[in-house]
């Protein structure tokens, strides 16, 4: 009994830390992607599916890398849940693992980064290899949070993580004041525990990815590609973390 508890403490301790840490690294590396690749935006295919989109009437430099985001994204994605498959189905906990996979990616965006620079445009085979090494690697990360954290929120989708806050934050004070359900005590006093539940894991992500959205932007203007580290860093020790069960 005692090891399955302290196995249920572990995984809510890793669901509650690891998401907002791979939150910060997504805005981390994202910036990093925009300033330095021409503004591509690494975490985020939306803005992919626009310029594959607008590539029809309106070419531009950089397109290339713009639309390999979108396979590349996928790649990774498809690559990590095939990782933690078959690390789970062999009975090895997939998460030290996972994380190690994905700041060994961003390790690679880092040093194929550091080798091509500076970068001339967004259509020079150096800019190309490390934005596709840069969009693999968000895409692994983002398969990472919805496969090992079933239910948690993503660790990039920023929009609807707003949009959310939004929803819960008005339910919570409309429930407060038994605006809902006709002025039901009981259905109100549990809309707003849930809307207060939730409210607790958005904020963290979207702080978690604003600070490393900004801190990725000063870190760049002072070291550049070098700022790649931190975000590395951050994730190996989140995967060594994982791999001595959260002690």
């Amino acid at each position: 009994m005692a090891a399955e508890r302290r196995e249920y403490d572990d995984k809510a301790v890793f669901k509650t830390v690891i998401p907002p840490i791979l939150s910060f690294v997504s805005g981390f590396v994202d910036t990093i992607g925009f300033l330095g690749l021409f503004g591509l935006l690494t975490s985020q295919v939306t803005g992919s599916f626009i310029a594959a989109g607008a590539a029809f009437v309106h070419p531009e430099p950089g397109l290339a890398a713009k639309l390999l985001a979108i396979p590349m994204f996928m790649v990774g994605a498809s690559a990590m849940t095939l990782l933690v498959a078959l690390l789970a189905r062999s009975r090895i906990n997939p998460m030290p693992w996972a994380l190690t996979a994905v700041a060994l990616l961003i390790a690679q965006f880092l040093v194929i980064a550091l080798w091509g620079r500076p970068f001339t445009n967004g259509d020079s085979p150096d800019a190309i290899a490390a934005a596709v090494t840069a969009f693999v690697a968000m895409g692994a990360e983002s398969a990472l949070v919805r496969v090992l954290f079933k239910g948690a929120l993503p660790a990039n989708f920023m929009t609807g993580n707003v949009t959310q806050v939004a929803v819960e934050a008005t339910d919570l004070l409309l429930a407060r004041l038994r605006l809902l359900f006709d002025g039901d005590p009981a259905q109100n006093a549990t809309r707003a525990s849930v809307a207060y539940n939730q409210l607790k894991v958005l904020i963290p992500m979207i702080t978690g990815f604003m600070l490393g959205a900004v801190i990725a932007a000063h870190a760049f203007f002072a070291i550049g590609f070098w700022a790649l580290i931190l975000a590395t860093g951050l994730v190996f020790a989140a995967a060594l973390w994982a791999g001595h069960g959260g002690s």
